[in-house]
């Protein structure tokens, strides 16, 4: 069987022209979808990378599912930059 998993949320990000003033501000929708056909291997799979990274930066585990806002709010000054 297919499992599919899908998440949508909308996006702001405001616009800094040239010369330094504030444009428009840009809004669209990012969309993610993840499809597998062994949920428990994608289960067991997602828990170890979770747990490793919470592991790594010696921070608490508090939820079961992580969104991205939810892992960045969380690790705050501890969240990779790239």
């Amino acid at each position: 069987m297919i499992h599919v998993g899908f998440d949508s949320p909308p996006i702001k990000k405001g616009l800094l022209l040239p010369d330094g003033t504030k444009g428009k501000e840009f809004v669209a929708n990012l969309g993610v979808s993840v499809t597998t056909y062994d949920k428990e291997k994608f289960e067991s799979s997602y828990e170890n990378a979770i747990s490793a990274g919470f592991k790594k930066f010696g921070l608490e585990r508090k939820k079961r599912i992580y969104k991205g806002a939810d892992l960045v709010g969380q690790t705050l000054e501890n969240a990779p930059i790239k």
